[in-house]
């Protein structure tokens, strides 16, 4: 979500569509996240919890915190893509005979999906706000993918109740180029195995994206069809969108 001039703007990816660099350009000073892959390669992350800054530090540091709510979340993502969470966040094994504590991934009403947790639409929505109010209207574009439209009118609603304007942006392509993209993505350059996947992942949500698309996706938002563009080109169409040099 990008912040400018008191209006919050949302850049969502194509679902699964393996273009996350494109809209990563698009990043100028303070990003938020959905996904934690690339927020574990910043230089710095800071973790809210009821808007007040609870973590902070590296990925490395941050991973290090027994029962820390970045760690927490971090093994929470690699479950969900079926990552080894040892490997997926270079966590130490727990000592036998030891009581340790097994974080969301291991509670009884664990989610198969972090967005159907309520309490995280809250708190994207919450964060949003904060940095709007914290940039003073600086740029701060939020890369994530809603296929759910009472998802996003949870997050969208709650930004209109703060009196907060959202432009909605759609990195769209068509299911073939997506596919191409899919099977082109390595996440993980050390590790196929892990890259593999993060792409059976994302061909799971094909058919939603799609169904999202042609009932009510395509209509709400200002798409960007990067079927034919290069990313420069669609890094140039979101800036002029979004209003920005």
């Amino acid at each position: 979500m990008a912040s400018c001039a008191g209006t919050t703007r949302c850049a969502q990816g194509t679902a699964s569509s393996g273009v996350p660099r494109t809209v990563r350009l698009l990043i100028r000073y303070i990003a938020t996240s959905a996904g934690l892959a690339p927020t574990a390669k910043a230089d710095h992350i800071y973790v809210l919890d009821q808007g007040v800054v609870a973590e902070e530090g590296t990925h490395g540091e941050l991973m290090a915190v027994d029962g820390g709510l970045y760690r927490q979340m971090y093994e929470a993502q690699a479950a969900q893509y079926g990552i080894d969470q040892t490997a997926a966040g270079k966590i130490p094994a727990p000592r036998s005979g030891t009581d340790r504590h097994q974080g969301i991934g291991d509670h009884p009403d664990r989610q198969k999906d972090f967005q159907d947790y309520p309490m995280w639409r809250e708190l994207v929505a919450r964060v949003c706000t904060e940095l709007d109010r914290f940039t003073h209207g600086g740029p701060a574009i939020t890369p994530m993918t809603l296929l759910r439209r009472r998802y996003a009118d949870d997050i969208f609603d709650a930004l209109h109740r703060d009196g907060i304007e959202v432009c909605h942006l759609l990195v769209h392509a068509d299911s073939d180029t997506i596919r191409t993209r899919i099977e082109a993505s390595t996440e993980f350059p050390d590790s196929e195995e892990r890259s593999e996947k993060v792409r059976a992942f994302r061909r799971r949500k094909l058919a939603d994206y799609k169904q999202a698309y042609t009932t009510w996706l395509g209509e709400r938002a200002d798409v960007i069809d990067t079927t034919e563009l290069s990313p420069e080109q669609v890094t140039a169409q979101a800036l002029t969108l979004l209003r920005l040099p």
